[in-house]
């Protein structure tokens, strides 16, 4: 990558003039220092490689430092214009806690790695494999694009996701506890063995999604009535897991014994309301009537027959499915 180093020094000397008017002349000293270190090595790139990473991990120095905000952003726009003049090693730039902005990264391997404080900002990521790290409470934000990219045993615990579009990726056994995945799009994704647990996720942002393994209290809810939920769960262990306004139609229900996928569910329920009028009044019935008026609004509907007998019960669970015409408990 060409290297424009009258870029970066115009923008250093502008930090050390703040610096030294506003009285830090130590921090000001330290900036001197590294224009002349990059001067001097202006024509061994590797050189000014290795200083301009150290310039990354000065972030630290501003949180700790007290710098002003000017200050702080003088020292962000240094650091944008190392990032984009140096060879940019991936590696070396997430350890630092990097703020990546308006970055295309490729072909990059990110392995045993823990990543404090790293955020992407409209960036793009293109083929790059991460594997063993820690990504926990890593930032994601403003519409940034991760492409044929592989994340294997990452950790995303409390990550945030924003306006995230993830295409043609692999996540294999990565942890995605207290991620919620509303607001982000899936497509041609594959999720194997991952924690999902207690999430929200958006049908109308999921397609060609592929889920092998488990999947805990996760509740995908669309504000729309029937939107098209394109998954396939065929793999997949659903644990409590629930349908919100989706159109299960073109969805690949699990193989899993445990699970029923019932189709033509709402005229199913008429059928079984219809058929319950005739019934006498007791608290079994009041539950089943309760419990089919609640899930008529699906057209579909996958159930899992051990977690809806451990909420409301042998007798009801028997007596509810065989309504809708299925003998499973």
């Amino acid at each position: 990558m060409e290297i424009n180093l009258e870029k970066l020094l115009n923008s250093l000397d502008e930090l050390v003039t703040n610096l030294s008017k506003g009285g830090k002349n130590e921090q000001a000293k330290y900036f001197s220092n590294k224009i002349k270190q990059i001067k001097s090595s202006s024509e061994d790139p590797h050189n000014v490689d290795l200083i301009l990473q150290e310039l990354i991990a000065c972030r630290a120095m501003a949180q700790y430092g007290n710098f002003s905000h000017i200050e702080e952003k003088y020292l962000d726009e240094v650091i944008d214009d190392a990032i984009a003049c140096s060879a940019f090693n991936l590696n070396e730039m997430i350890t630092a806690g990097a703020q990546l902005r308006k970055r295309e990264i490729k072909d990059s391997t990110v392995k045993n790695q823990i990543c404090p404080n790293l955020t992407f900002w409209q960036s793009v990521i293109k083929n790059c494999s991460f594997k063993d790290t820690d990504l926990s409470g890593i930032g994601f934000f403003e519409k940034c694009i991760v492409e044929d990219s592989v994340f294997e045993k990452v950790s995303f615990n409390s990550a945030a996701l924003v306006s995230v579009a993830f295409r043609n990726c692999h996540f294999v056994n990565c942890d995605f506890r207290s991620v919620y995945f509303d607001t982000s799009v899936f497509e041609n994704v594959i999720f194997e063995k991952c924690k999902i647990i207690d999430t929200e996720i958006n049908p109308k942002n999921l397609k060609n999604v592929t889920y092998i393994g488990k999947l805990t209290d996760a509740r995908f809810i669309s504000r729309t009535p029937d939107t098209k939920l394109l998954v396939d769960f065929s793999n997949c262990k659903l644990d409590f897991v629930s349908f919100e306004n989706c159109d299960l139609t073109h969805v690949k229900p699990p193989i899993d014994k445990n699970c029923i996928f019932i189709k033509d569910l709402k005229s199913k329920s008429v059928k079984a309301l219809r058929e319950l009028q005739s019934w006498p009044e007791t608290s079994i019935k009041k539950v089943i009537v309760r419990r089919i008026n609640y899930y008529s609004k699906q057209n579909e509907y996958i159930f899992n027959v051990n977690n809806f007998i451990e909420i409301e019960g042998k007798e009801v669970a028997k007596q509810f499915f065989k309504l809708l015409g299925y003998e499973c408990v």
